[in-house]
């Protein structure tokens, strides 16, 4: 790939999806198993369908090549969001070992609060270097019409206008190298009608009948992956990544 070009990755491990697909690309004899496992499948308690599920998940992540080794990052900076804790936490401790100095700002660590643009700024005043992007930030607000400080929607606030803001911010001073932001599969399901959003004052992205705070945040992840995709136009000299971890066992998922 050429080095002025970027690239916007999405991960998916949705590996329920890759076995249904998988067998129903074969031939008749496994449709037919198919459906006879789909049988069995639904006569079987949810709670052991997931455990097989997380079974078959861990038998079958994809395996790094022998020779592969992590780059050594001496000398680089990283600003990382939402790096206190889940994803983030574990990502950074590597990322440290590595080499790396990281920058690290989130609302636990008192520096960095995402849904409020003035400390965005702040924060983005300590920032002397930038190497690396790394947003992990995210939030789901069960609240319904909770508003940020600047009057936004608490949710699209943090898991978005904050990014955006803070992006915007580093752009001032120097261009990271690369931008890798954590996605969601629930993007998919996502619906943002910027008409809305502009005549709402941030308020609402869409005027879906059936919101629900898991479909909100949905809604807030696609405007991430959008953001990506702007971003790879606007910097081309920027590598930029939307990375969806999947199912990962963390705190957050105590707000689904």
């Amino acid at each position: 790939t050429s080095t002025k070009s970027c690239r916007v990755v999405s991960y998916n491990n949705n590996i329920i999806s890759r076995y249904w697909i998988d067998i129903m690309n074969n031939n008749s004899r496994r449709r037919t198993l198919l459906r006879r496992y789909g049988a069995v499948a639904a006569s079987l308690p949810p709670l052991l369908i997931l455990t097989a599920a997380a079974v078959y998940r861990e038998t079958h992540r994809p395996k790094l090549p022998k020779d592969y080794t992590l780059q050594n990052l001496s000398g680089k900076t990283i600003v990382a969001t939402g790096a206190s804790s889940g994803i983030g936490k574990a990502t950074v401790t590597k990322l440290r070992k590595l080499g790396a100095t990281v920058l690290s700002g989130s609302r636990s660590e008192g520096n960095l609060d995402l849904a409020d643009l003035s400390s965005v700024k702040k924060f983005a005043k300590s920032i002397d270097k930038c190497d690396i992007v790394l947003a992990c930030a995210a939030e789901i607000y069960t609240s319904k019409d909770e508003t940020s400080v600047d009057g936004f929607d608490k949710t699209f606030a943090t898991n978005h206008v904050g990014l955006q803001a803070l992006l915007g911010e580093i752009e001032k001073r120097q261009l990271p190298s690369r931008v890798v932001i954590v996605a969601s599969k629930l993007e998919r399901n996502g619906l943002v009608n910027p008409d809305i959003i502009r005549k709402e004052k941030g308020k609402k992205l869409n005027d879906r009948p059936d919101s629900s705070a898991v479909k909100h945040y949905g809604d807030t992840k696609l405007c991430n992956q959008m953001l990506t995709t702007t971003l790879a136009e606007r910097w081309p000299s920027v590598q930029v990544f939307s990375v969806s971890p999947g199912m990962v066992d963390t705190g957050f998922w105590g707000d689904f």
